[in-house]
């Protein structure tokens, strides 16, 4: 059985004028864009003294911390102290 709803085929983007393409877009979504291209392509330190040697380390320094607060409000986890004959797992962090 073939479905209801009415298949369009796709719009030509080709042929719509230059405004037409562009009147959706500011200046701030354009900003975004770049940082978010930025950042996904931007080296990630390996760990916290790695981080805290770079030239944005106060903007590492309070990610790190946002991220410690979440992990506690959320109760994804909850710092203990570490028992003497266990391992202890790593993190970035």
């Amino acid at each position: 059985r073939l479905p209801a709803r009415r298949r369009n085929p796709p719009r030509e983007w080709w042929r719509l004028s230059p405004a037409q393409l562009d009147d959706s877009i500011d200046d701030d979504e354009e900003d975004e864009d770049a940082d978010m291209a930025f950042s996904s392509t931007a080296v990630k330190p390996r760990t916290f003294l790695e981080a805290m040697c770079r030239p944005d380390a106060k903007q590492w320094h309070q990610a790190a911390l946002d991220e410690l607060a979440a992990h506690k409000s959320n109760g994804t986890w909850c710092i203990i102290d570490r028992p003497i004959d266990c391992k202890v797992i790593g993190s970035r962090w």
